[in-house]
């Protein structure tokens, strides 16, 4: 498919500043191909935060404050205080940086324009856009080591994060899946454009130390009154099987797609193969393209997501 974009409003979209927020602890298997990707799809800075790493993360991290690409704030609480963080990057990023968008993001995520830039995928008249995820099936191999695969298994979780204007913010929602604004700033679109390829499971040791660090900061914030029980279930289930030694055996089944939906993806593959040039990023003079997706107010916001669900994911799959 052709992307038909007038160069007025290319050039306005261009010209809006998007600041990314990063949180990150002992991911350095993939950090940098996060950030390398996100500078390279539109991103003007990153707003890190590198919460008590113990692996080579904050190193690479330094690298580009060096490179004067990236701001990094050091957390040495161990409560997984997530909101309060991310919160903090924005507000950096918003009071510091001037930003007009704000995309929170997590070193395991890689949002993908298929127009090649994250800014010419972003609604001109609302403030909110939600966007869907790729979850990424890790591979079958044990081995350490990560790298964007040919042929990447997984499946489809509709409107699964929020990218969301500077003006009128008020507060992240936990995990960034959702932002709270205000009055008369709610305005919020669901688009096709953009999907977040999400790789948190990428090899079998590094599931395993994930599931135990989490787990312990969740429980540290839990003992403070942050988190009640219920908060971060997935974690909690994903422990309690490597404590019955059963992470293994769910490790394998997820890794031999264990999800009915799973389809086949080469979109992210493709793009940072052609030194992250899209495909469909050719430019003529018709812009309808722009933001013809599904739209819908607050009052049926969830009404709309039900009916359309099974249509974007019918849409993902013919582009795919």
């Amino acid at each position: 498919m052709i992307c038909n974009f007038s160069k007025k409003i290319i050039n306005k979209k261009l010209s809006k500043k998007l600041i990314m927020t990063l949180l990150v602890k002992n991911e350095d298997d993939i950090v940098e191909e996060c950030i390398k990707f996100h500078l390279a799809s539109g991103v003007d800075h990153i707003i890190a935060t590198n919460n008590n790493s113990t692996d080579n993360t904050r190193n690479i991290l330094k690298k580009y404050e060096d490179l004067g690409v990236l701001t990094l704030i050091d957390e040495f609480d161990n409560d997984f205080n997530q909101v309060k963080w991310v919160n903090r990057m924005i507000n950096v990023a918003i009071d510091k940086h001037k930003a007009d968008w704000i995309i929170n993001v997590d070193a395991d995520e890689f949002w993908f324009s298929r127009f090649g830039n994250i800014k010419l995928a972003l609604p001109q008249n609302h403030s909110v856009v939600y966007v869907n995820g790729f979850h990424v099936s890790p591979p079958g191999a044990q081995n350490e080591g990560f790298s964007i695969r040919r042929d990447m298994r997984g499946y489809i979780d509709s409107n699964w994060k929020v990218i969301h204007k500077s003006n009128g913010y008020k507060l992240i929602d936990e995990g960034n899946h959702d932002v709270k604004m205000k009055i008369g700033h709610r305005s919020f679109y669901s688009s096709c454009d953009i999907i977040v390829y999400h790789f948190w499971i990428r090899s079998y040791p590094q599931y395993e130390r994930k599931i135990i660090n989490t787990f312990k900061s969740i429980e540290e914030g839990y003992k403070k009154g942050l988190y009640s029980k219920d908060f971060g279930s997935h974690v909690r289930l994903n422990y309690e099987l490597y404590q019955n030694g059963q992470l293994f055996d769910n490790y394998k089944r997820i890794s031999e797609d264990g999800n009915k939906n799973v389809i086949i993806d080469n979109r992210l593959y493709d793009f940072i193969n052609n030194n992250y040039k899209c495909l469909e990023s050719i430019i003529t003079i018709n812009n309808n393209v722009f933001n013809n997706k599904t739209r819908s107010k607050r009052k049926n916001k969830f009404e709309k997501i039900l009916i359309s669900c099974q249509r974007r994911i019918n849409e993902i799959k013919n582009i795919i």
